[in-house]
Order: structure tokens, then C-alpha cells, then sequence
């Protein structure tokens, strides 16, 4: 083929940027310049140009670098060839050698806004932040419309954890280039870290509306997750899930989230896939017991099968680690429901080693005392919690209760009088109930009345009432009321 032929036929595919067709044909010109029978010295460093830049866009840098040195033995001053050796050592990652070239032309021409960037792009590949940035700034100041500089200066804050100036120049950045998805990512992670999540999904919806990317749904369900909105975090963890193979974080926060949402069976399911990755995984055997436990405080009948599955995973965690209270009482809990007593006492009094100051264990435990009739110790259990918090409706609850019990009724009038006084409105019907006892047992037979009437309204089941009220009177009769006239006033209750 004629050399010129070739040549035009070379320069048209640069144009058109066909970089893989043009390469082949300079290469073939080459040899007829290079020593062969045309003169060289009009066209070849043209043609080392031409074959230079051909290898440079199509990512063979070593070939590019080759022919800019080459140029640069022919012409030592040419600094937009000086600059594009620099750009091929950056490509190779030898940025100290880059930037030698780099300052080459600086040094003459020190406003060039594109070899400030390159420079800049070295120090940040380089982890010196600090001249990136400053560097960034000088090309940025020379032509502030250049997306690319802003680009980089957004992403080198972010390196540096000022998240407030990276979104600025990412912003910058969308503004002058369009809504990039990567520069879009990048704007809703600044968001992210700046706390400002309603922003960041915003963004990262952006990003879905240009390119499915699987990074950027795990942001969106975890922004979700942190603005408790946990039915659209599940919704994108479970997109994801559809098409990546499982992951334990993303499991993990999927399953948190069901919990959330005390979606009881979803959240055993996924936990159940954790196991199957790692089954001796401490936080998974914990949260199984956890969610086993709910779903049977939860079940309208209480599920025995579920409590004891509670345990059972209690138990796995606390053989990997028996240095935590959380296995423990919620161990004990499940032993309580259970009506297992000793067994809850024994895991309770383990966690009271680990959490001695948790008052709802001393709770706990003071019930469990006195459903095996140790009344005694379920005082100490109960003054214990009233010494750790006593303003506690709960704790002033049971301690008055236990002093009722012992025979102790100016105390435990004490007691429920600053319970009235304080917790009027929250007090359930059995507060009222013992509030009705206490008056009764004193004498003070207007206020007996008028709590036993308020009790009696509350329950739902009159005779739940009414059997509470026979039952209780074990207790009353200490207080020299005679059983007669307890079931007298009993009979008053019922047909009033």
C-alpha cells in the first residue's frame, strides 16, 4: 500500500479515536521514516506521537512510555511530551519518577492547570493529602470549570475524613459534568458520614437510576436500617441478596433489622443461614436465643417448645463465652417461664457476677424466691433494687408487695403511699389491688373501697379479680381481718 494512503488512512482512525486500528499502520509508516528511503525529519516525531498516544489510550504503557522517551531524545523541551511521560510512569505507579517529569514543567510553566493536577494525582496516590489537596487548589483556581480537578479534590477530602469539603467539590463536580454514577456514590457517601441519611438515599437512588450497582444497596438499605425506616432496609438487603451469594454482615444487619420489626420467624430464618457459615459465631447463637425467647413471650400460648430452643443456643453461647451477663439472664428468663425456678436462680445469680447493679435481675430473682416460698430472700432481692434505683415503679412495686407479704404493713403502707403519690396514673390493676389491701389492713375503710372498686373494673376477667382477691387473703389475715368479713367485701365487689 502506498505510504501515503496509509497515513491518511492512519490519521483518520485517530480521529475517529479507532486507536487499535490506527496503532498498526503508524507502526507499519514507521520503519519508512525511521533510517528507510523518505526523509524523516518532517514527520517522524508526528508519527512517534501518533504511535505514542495510540499505546497510551489503549492502556499499553510500557510500549507508550517507550516512544515519549524517545521524543524526548529528539526534542528534550517539548513539554506536553515531558508531561506525558510523567502520566505513564503515574500509570505504572512509580509516582516519585512521575512527578520529577512533572515538576520538569512546572518549572516552565508554572500556571499549567493540567500538570498541576497530575501532580496533585501523584501526592494523593502517594497518601501526602496535604499537597494533593494544595496542589488541586492552584490547578482548580486556573480553570475552575474543569470537573476533573474538582472530581479529584472531592475525592482526596474524603480521604482525609472532611467530608463536609468533599461533598462540596462533588457537588461542584455533578454540577459542571452531569449526574455521573460514581461522582454519585461518592456525593451520597459524604452525605453517609456526615449523618445526613435522608441526602445520601437520595443520592444513591441516583446512582440506581443510571447503573444496578450492588455497593450502593447495601448503602441504601444500611441508611434505611439507620433511620429505623427497617422495612425499606429490608427490601434492599434482600435485592441484593437476590443476586450476590450471602454475605455475614449483610446477613447479620437483615436479620437486625426483622428483629426490629419483631418479625420473630423471618429473623430465625436468616440467623439460621449465619449458622450455616459459621456455627460456633458467639453474636448469631446469642441473637437465636433471643429471638427464640420473643417469639414465645410473644405467642398467644406461650411457647414451651420455643423457650427451651432459647435455651439451647443460651446454653452454645455461653460454652464460647461464659464472661457476659446477656446468655445468662436471658437463660434464666427462659427457666422462669418455664416455672423451672432453680434453674432460673442458678443463671440469674451467674449474671449478677458480670451485671451486679441490672435491678430487673434482683427483680427476677425476688419472683422466683417467692414462687418456691422463700419470702425472706425475695425481700433481700427486692431492697436490693429499691437501694440501686429507688424511684423505680417496678422496684417500689415488688418491695411494697414483699412487705405486705411479711407482715411488715407500715412499711409497705410507706411504700405504696409513695407509689400513689408518684405513679397514680401508670398503676395497673394489681397495684390497685394491693393498694386496696394495705387501706384495708389499716382501717382506712373509704380508700380500701375505692381501690378495690377501681381493681375490679380494670380486669378484664372479673373472676381473675375475684380469685386474686380469695388468694391474697393468706396475706390479709395477719393484719387481724377475719375471713368472714373478707368475703363479705368480696361479695360487695362482685355485684357492685
Amino acid at each position: 500500500m502506498d505510504y501515503f494512503l496509509i497515513l491518511e488512512n492512519a490519521c483518520e482512525a485517530l480521529a475517529n479515536k479507532q486507536y487499535e486500528v490506527a496503532l498498526p499502520l503508524f507502526l507499519e509508516i514507521l520503519p519508512l521514516i525511521d533510517g528507510g528511503n523518505l526523509p524523516n525529519s518532517e514527520h517522524l516525531l508526528t508519527i512517534l506521537t501518533h504511535i505514542a498516544l495510540c499505546y497510551q489510550k489503549l492502556e499499553q504503557y510500557p510500549a507508550a512510555l517507550n516512544f515519549y522517551l524517545r521524543i524526548q531524545t529528539i526534542e528534550p523541551q517539548n513539554h506536553a511530551n515531558i508531561g506525558n511521560i510523567g502520566v505513564c510512569y503515574q500509570m505504572l505507579n512509580e509516582y516519585k519518577t512521575a512527578l520529577t517529569y512533572h515538576e520538569l514543567v512546572r518549572a516552565k510553566k508554572p500556571y499549567d492547570a493540567w500538570n498541576l493536577r497530575q501532580m496533585g494525582n501523584c501526592y494523593s496516590e502517594m497518601h501526602i493529602y496535604s499537597k494533593a489537596i494544595a496542589l488541586y487548589h492552584e490547578s482548580y483556581d486556573l480553570i475552575p470549570d474543569e470537573s476533573l480537578t474538582a472530581l479529584a479534590l472531592g475525592y482526596t477530602y474524603q480521604a482525609t475524613g472532611d467530608f463536609q469539603n468533599a461533598l462540596s467539590f462533588h457537588q461542584k463536580a455533578s454540577a459542571l459534568a452531569g449526574k455521573d454514577m460514581w461522582n454519585m456514590r461518592a456525593i451520597g457517601n459524604c452525605y453517609q458520614h456526615l449523618g445526613d441519611y435522608g441526602h445520601a438515599i437520595q443520592a444513591y437512588i441516583e446512582v440506581e437510576k443510571i447503573q444496578t450497582d450492588l455497593w450502593t444497596r447495601d448503602q441504601l438499605a444500611k441508611c434505611y436500617q439507620l433511620i429505623q425506616n427497617y422495612e425499606q432496609a429490608i427490601y434492599w438487603y434482600e435485592e441484593t441478596l437476590a443476586v450476590t451469594p450471602p454475605d455475614s454482615t449483610r446477613l447479620e444487619d437483615l436479620a437486625y433489622c426483622y428483629r426490629e420489626l419483631q418479625k420473630y420467624d423471618a429473623a430465625i430464618e436468616v440467623y439460621e443461614m449465619l449458622l450455616d457459615i459459621d456455627k460456633q459465631h458467639l453474636d448469631t447463637l446469642k441473637a437465636l436465643g433471643f429471638c427464640y425467647q420473643q417469639r414465645a413471650m410473644r405467642g398467644s400460648l406461650g411457647l414451651h417448645t420455643d423457650y427451651y430452643k432459647a435455651i439451647e443456643y443460651y446454653e452454645q453461647s455461653i460454652e464460647i463465652d461464659n464472661t457476659k451477663s446477656y446468655a445468662f439472664e436471658g437463660g434464666a428468663y427462659c427457666y422462669q417461664e418455664l416455672d423451672n425456678y432453680k434453674m432460673a436462680l442458678k443463671y440469674y445469680k451467674k449474671a449478677l457476677v458480670f451485671n451486679p447493679d441490672f435491678t430487673l435481675i434482683h427483680d427476677n430473682m425476688g419472683y422466683c424466691y417467692n414462687q418456691i416460698d422463700k419470702p425472706q430472700d425475695a425481700l433481700a432481692c427486692f431492697l436490693k433494687s429499691y437501694t440501686l434505683d429507688a424511684h423505680s415503679f417496678w422496684n417500689l412495686s415488688a418491695l411494697g408487695k414483699a412487705y405486705f407479704r411479711l407482715g411488715y404493713l407500715e412499711k409497705s403502707k410507706i411504700i405504696y403511699n409513695a407509689i400513689e403519690q408518684e405513679f397514680f396514673d401508670a398503676l395497673s390493676e394489681y397495684e390497685l389491688l394491693y393498694l386496696g389491701h394495705v387501706y384495708l389492713c389499716t382501717k382506712d375503710y373509704y380508700y380500701a373501697i375505692r381501690h378495690y372498686t377501681n381493681s375490679y373494673k380494670r380486669f378484664e376477667d372479673k373472676d381473675e379479680f375475684l380469685d386474686e382477691f380469695e388468694d391474697d387473703y393468706k396475706y390479709v389475715q395477719q393484719y387481724g381481718i377475719s375471713l368472714s368479713e373478707y368475703r363479705q367485701l368480696k361479695i360487695e365487689l362482685s355485684v357492685a
